[in-house]
């Protein structure tokens, strides 16, 4: 079974509203609930969870897609080592930002 949490982005309000709780079989997910290039799902089952310290000494927990999360996970961790700067981390995930990136590798 796959499942997650969905809502819809009251772009007037700027709020989430319409919370669901989803749960279906894998075979009934659409398009838009996976990536198709990497295997990638909104299902939790699907997502791994890990934890870097930025550069300020706070904790930030990242989950990811479990096809790519070890790689990010290894890269932010040598950023990090070598002294790079990482205060914050932003992501969403979207099947045509996907796309985009991998149509053009370096841009997003």
């Amino acid at each position: 079974m796959c499942n997650y949490n969905s809502y819809q982005w009251d772009t007037k309000n700027m709020i989430a509203v319409n919370y669901q709780r989803i749960s279906k079989r894998y075979d009934k997910l659409t398009e838009k609930e996976k990536t198709g290039y990497l295997s990638c799902t909104v299902c939790e089952e699907d997502q791994m969870t890990f934890n870097i310290v930025n550069s300020l000494g706070e904790n930030i927990e990242l989950t990811l897609c479990n096809v790519i999360a070890d790689n990010i996970e290894k890269t932010l961790a040598e950023l990090i080592k070598r002294g790079e700067p990482i205060f914050t981390l932003k992501g969403y995930w979207t099947s045509h930002k996907i796309k985009q990136c991998l149509a053009k590798p370096g841009k997003s």
